[in-house]
């Protein structure tokens, strides 16, 4: 990978403009039940049904998990209304085809429970499009793994749109965002999304290389203050563009004890990977910012058009393996704060 160009005035106004937003989030995830990430309202699927859980007698404070048991299925567009609910993930998860759950984009909040109940849904797109929309959940998760096991099938989608955890984990938590596993192999899409305070990766999307080698696409996410690694990458053709990596404050420290903060982690070695136009504002807790493990050697990939500020002791990008030439940098814009 090329050095750092240290020339600050080619940086673009990216940078500015994301710390921007987050400054008018107070540092912290309010406002983020009114989808002040970025609600998206393209559609993507086209449901046979469409079902609204207020005319189905949703109310807000309601348990919504026997409504997404009932209705949430193939061929259906689910729409919640404003409000909050409970829920434990019953009925979130299972193999679907070509329908989606959407939150109103006035404010959908999901109240997970006490942070020693795991919450572990497993969506799986069969066949078409499965869309989740709209949706912050909110609740600290606890020691014992509690994820979003998303993926799809070959020729199949799945994505998770605008979909907010900003609550993270206690300490001492190995449990991730969403994690995609090594049965996904067609795209998944995780776009306008926000991470914060995890104690293992935010999104742990590396495993498919090892299995169906699906499809992954990160885009236009914030990820502030997280162990480990806020994205660990490398399916081939895999992709994370503009998004907001942000290490100012310790993160939970994981199941060990140990605190290592990475903005993106290249796991395995895919090929064709792309990471592009993301900013990183890096601290004192940071580790590298793109971090290439051992198991990465022989992908292939590019980094360009980046932006790092960096206010740590740590090198902003870590190319440790011995394979000269097999990723490369491009246009990769470097300041010390």
């Amino acid at each position: 990978m090329e050095p750092p160009n240290e020339d600050d005035c080619s940086r673009k106004d990216s940078l500015i403009e994301r710390r921007s937003v987050l400054k008018l989030l107070g540092g912290a995830s309010v406002a983020l039940g009114s989808g002040a990430i970025g609600s998206a309202s393209a559609q993507s699927t086209a449901p046979d049904t469409v079902v609204d859980l207020g005319a189905e007698g949703l109310q807000d404070g309601d348990d919504i998990d026997p409504y997404i048991q009932q209705y949430f299925t193939s061929g259906t567009e689910v729409r919640i209304p404003a409000g909050t609910c409970t829920y434990t993930g019953a009925g979130l998860g299972g193999a679907k085809s070509n329908c989606t759950l959407i939150g109103d984009p006035a404010g959908v909040e999901f109240q997970r429970p006490a942070p020693e109940q795991p919450v572990r849904p497993d969506v799986f797109a069969e066949s078409g499009t499965v869309r989740i929309e709209n949706v912050t959940i909110r609740g600290a998760r606890g020691q014992e793994q509690s994820r979003w096991r998303v993926g799809a099938a070959a020729d199949a989608q799945m994505e998770i749109v605008n979909v907010n955890m900003p609550d993270g984990t206690v300490d001492g938590s190995d449990s991730t965002g969403l994690y995609a596993g090594t049965d996904h192999g067609g795209t998944l899409r995780v776009e306008s999304c926000y991470f914060e305070g995890f104690g293992n990766a935010a999104c742990h999307l590396s495993d498919p290389f090892e299995g169906a080698d699906g499809r992954v696409v990160v885009e236009n996410c914030v990820f502030r203050n997280t162990n480990g690694a806020g994205v660990r990458l490398a399916p081939s053709d895999s992709v994370c563009r503009g998004c907001y990596f942000e290490a100012t404050e310790p993160a939970p420290a994981d199941a060990s004890g140990a605190v290592s903060q990475r903005a993106i982690q290249v796991d395995d070695a895919g090929t064709g990977v792309v990471v592009e136009d993301c900013d990183f504002e890096w601290g004192a807790p940071g580790g590298p910012v793109i971090d290439f493990d051992e198991r990465g050697a022989g992908g292939t990939g590019v980094v360009r058009n980046v932006r790092i500020r960096d206010g740590s002791d740590s090198a902003p990008v870590n190319a440790g393996w011995d394979v000269v030439g097999a990723w490369t940098g491009e246009n990769i814009n470097y300041t010390e704060a």
